[in-house]
Parts: structure tokens; C-alpha cells; sequence
């Protein structure tokens, strides 16, 4: 089974630390400049949190929180670690957490894997949800 722990300091050496570009729409909650720091948005701090978040709560996001947040939101909860490959759910994770798992004619990491392995024979529903059949395929 994949470990969140050996995909932990990939994802925050891939996402970095806080960006304040103002040109990215990420970076604003409803009109409200907040930015992001580790790749987490300002939607993702506040659903995390629990309510509403300043810019300061997203400068004083730490490294902890933030790993917090990637294993909860998204490595426990799309079931990435029933992959029996490690390089494979490192790939779903990043997919998820770039674009979102996807159903709903929208395009994401669930998504484009389930394409992928139809594409390899598979006959799966794309629906954008990881479940037993798409983890056993």
C-alpha cells in the first residue's frame, strides 16, 4: 500500500512556499487577497479551518498544517493509499490536488486516470470518484 509519509515532502518541495502573485485568481477569496503558501488555496485554508482566514493565516500556515491538509483532503480522502504502487499514487495525488478529482464533465486527476485505463482496455465509469474498480484496475 502507498505511503502518504514518502509522498509528504515531495508535494511541499513541489508547491513551494508563499506565493503572493496577484495575477493568479488562486491567490483571492471572495475579492479578498489572501495567497497561497505549499500549493494550499485560500478555499482549501478555509474549509480546513473551518472559517474565514486572513492573509496573515495563510503567511502563518505551517509546513505541519499544510501536511495536515494534503493527507486528509486529499490522500485519505480519494483513498490513494489502497494503490499498491507508490509511483502510481503519487501521480493520482499531485493529479487531485491540481485539478481536483474530476466527474461532472470536469477533467481531473480521478478523471484522467480513469481515461487512461480505458484507453489501456479497461471499461470503467468516468465519474471521477476513486473507487474499488478503479484502484483494482
Amino acid at each position: 500500500m502507498a505511503s502518504f509519509n514518502l509522498f509528504a515532502g515531495k508535494i511541499l518541495q513541489i508547491e513551494g512556499g508563499y506565493n503572493d502573485n496577484r495575477d493568479w485568481d488562486e491567490n483571492f477569496l471572495n475579492g479578498a487577497f489572501i495567497g497561497t503558501k505549499y500549493g494550499i488555496t485560500p478555499a482549501t485554508l478555509a474549509h480546513h479551518l473551518r472559517r474565514d482566514i486572513t492573509q496573515a493565516d495563510m503567511v502563518n500556515l505551517t509546513k505541519a498544517t499544510a501536511l495536515e491538509i494534503y493527507e486528509k483532503e486529499y490522500w485519505d480522502r480519494y483513498r490513494v493509499s489502497e494503490f499498491d504502487s507508490q509511483d502510481l499514487a503519487e501521480i493520482v495525488a499531485d493529479g487531485i490536488i491540481q485539478h481536483g478529482p474530476g466527474g461532472n464533465g470536469d477533467t481531473g486527476g480521478v478523471t484522467m486516470l480513469q481515461q487512461t485505463l480505458n484507453d489501456l482496455g479497461e471499461d470503467l465509469e468516468v465519474d471521477g470518484i476513486l473507487g474499488s474498480l478503479t484502484v483494482a484496475a
